[in-house]
């Protein structure tokens, strides 16, 4: 994609124009026991003209920034805006899984916008989990004593790309989450012992794995072999709008 296509998105991020310069689609989650679409991840896409744009075409140039927490909090009420008036009317068990940058994280006013976000769009805090992404140092004690609060009050988080023993070792200690993204390259062809030592480091912390990057039967058979139920992948889906998702699961 063009530099162009990025600079514009940019610059309508900087003005507050998110609705015109960003949307998310939806991942469906599944159980890889069943087969059953169980949830879905919002992933964010820039839009251009009639293009879709890879986050990761313009976010790093937004990274440090000031425009990072508004950009993330409207992504965030726009996808709890959609899971309570489409998702769940029709599929109330279904949840939704929404990516945090730690600076939303670090933010002091995190918990009282979160707070906010619910109670307005009226969503049930148990249909969400929310996935911390960034590099873990950048969690500061602000960030340490939101998470800990807000799951106090049952709200849910994940760790993203956990692929290493290191890593579940290094993000635990920061804060302990309910959810671990299993990152997609321990699913790779020769990995299968270093990967099941670090499903087995997570879930001696008591949280629930959710595989990405699934693209083969016989790595759902795996994760079924080491109690991993839920998975998402090109096995399973490609990102979808939402008006297929819509269309497709519900």
């Amino acid at each position: 994609m063009s530099d162009i296509s990025s600079t514009t998105i940019i610059k309508k991020i900087g003005k507050s124009n998110f609705a015109t310069a960003v949307d998310f689609y939806l991942q469906p989650i599944f159980d890889v026991s069943t087969f059953k679409c169980v949830g879905a991840e919002a992933l964010m896409r820039g839009l251009h003209r009639h293009s879709v744009i890879s986050p990761g075409e313009f976010l790093h140039h937004l990274e440090g920034s000031d425009d990072m927490t508004p950009l993330g909090n409207y992504i965030l009420h726009q996808a709890l805006r959609f899971l309570q008036e489409q998702i769940l009317p029709r599929k109330p068990d279904f949840f939704m899984t929404i990516n945090l940058c730690t600076q939303q994280v670090n933010d002091a006013r995190f918990r009282d916008i979160l707070t906010d976000l619910f109670l307005t769009t009226g969503v049930p805090v148990s249909q969400v989990i929310f996935e911390i992404t960034g590099p873990v140092e950048a969690i500061t004690p602000v960030g340490q004593a939101n998470l800990c609060q807000l799951r106090e009050e049952g709200y849910a988080f994940a760790w993203d790309d956990v692929a290493t023993l290191a890593d579940v070792a290094q993000k635990m200690a920061v804060s302990a989450c309910d959810y671990v993204k299993l990152d997609r390259s321990c699913l790779k062809q020769g990995n299968s012992e270093p990967t099941h030592e670090v499903i087995c480091a997570i879930q001696q912390h008591d949280a629930v794995i959710i595989a990405e990057g699934v693209e083969t039967m016989a790595q759902t058979s795996m994760l079924l072999k080491h109690n991993v139920v839920r998975a998402q992948g090109f096995l399973f889906s490609r990102p979808m709008r939402k008006t297929d998702f819509t269309r497709t699961y519900l």
